[in-house]
């Protein structure tokens, strides 16, 4: 997917229902490729437990997506990235709880 740059827009609901789902141990592992030029590309893993597989996305203000890898599954971008709210909704059929 390739886009206009936005800024993600949450509310306070939504942010305490994200909240809600993740139980603990949040951790990123972030890596960029500065190459010489005017763009970049990275690889973002994001580890979490979660208490519900209900009302779970991630935020992206970024250019582009180019793939989504969600439990070994490859996802379609497509579906799960709202371009105009800056969003990736994670589906819960494929989240793992506990």
């Amino acid at each position: 997917m390739s886009g206009e740059r936005v800024t993600p827009k949450l509310t306070e609901v939504e942010s305490k229902a994200r909240s809600a789902s993740i139980q603990s141990g949040l951790h990123y592992k972030i890596f960029v490729d500065f190459r010489e030029g005017e763009a970049y590309s990275g690889l973002v893993r994001i580890e979490f437990r979660l208490n519900s597989s209900e009302n779970v996305f991630l935020d992206f203000c970024g250019d582009s997506i180019q793939s989504i890898l969600l439990n070994g599954t490859e996802e379609d971008v497509s579906v799960l990235y709202d371009v105009p709210k800056g969003r990736i909704s994670l589906p819960s059929e494929s989240l793992k709880t506990g």
